[in-house]
């Protein structure tokens, strides 16, 4: 997902990657377009004592905190450093480090381009995309819910209608009666203004269009299924 293919270990025998690992400690490097919050991840996976590793259902609890924050430039930067990302204005970066090592000026930021590149940028030439932010640690709790067999038997024998009961209806003077996504597109009867209504939602993606004629849009990874 961030190694873009890249054969870990190169060179080594399974012995010789066996004897790194439980003899000398080693561990791999983090890939290069790997944000560090999940290299953090991966090192706790990596732990000696399996008693040490996260399980699945702290992994699952623990991911959607730490999807890596979009930021949208409000600058156009052009330079000739190799190590610099060059970008127009209403772009997205995908934050990878705000701490990246081997940079001595504390003012820069490592961040990937759309297309793949990976470089430094100041963050002050971006400001935060608030549309697809990960929500902040310790105010949103992903955890299924636990359901016991004696609620999944009740529900089943309960008749059609009283189930609906269970769905609150809208309160008080509350209609549901359209939608309005964050591009301010909408269906439904809407009484009023969409436009002021649609001011109130965080602002969509960028879509001017590049050189080779695709849309400035993050990368996504695809959803991976879980047996």
């Amino acid at each position: 997902m961030f190694s873009y293919g890249m054969n870990p270990w190169t060179g080594y025998t399974g012995a010789q990657i066996l004897s790194s690992i439980d003899l000398e400690g080693q561990r791999l490097d983090c890939p290069e377009a790997c944000p560090i919050e999940f290299y953090n991840i991966m090192q706790k996976c990596w732990a000696h004592n399996p008693e040490d590793r996260p399980n699945f259902d702290q992994l699952v609890s623990c991911l959607p905190d730490l999807m890596p924050q979009l930021l949208i430039t409000v600058s156009e930067h052009h330079s000739q450093d190799k190590t610099l990302l060059n970008f127009n204005r209403n772009e997205v970066i995908i934050l990878l480090n705000r701490c990246p090592s081997g940079v001595i000026n504390s003012e820069y930021w490592l961040g990937a381009m759309r297309n793949g590149t990976i470089g430094l940028f100041k963050p002050a030439e971006t400001v935060a995309y608030l549309g697809a932010e990960s929500p902040a640690p310790a105010t949103v709790n992903f955890r299924a819910p636990i359901i016991k067999k004696k609620d999944v038997k009740v529900s089943k024998a309960m008749p059609a209608e009283k189930k609906k009961l269970l769905i609150s209806e809208p309160q008080g003077d509350v209609r549901h009666t359209c939608h309005v996504g964050i591009d301010g597109t909408s269906f439904g009867i809407l009484e009023g203004d969409k436009n002021l209504l649609s001011k109130a939602l965080p602002p969509p993606f960028p879509t001017t269009a590049i050189s080779n004629g695709d849309a400035k849009v993050p990368p996504r990874p695809a959803p991976r299924r879980i047996p």
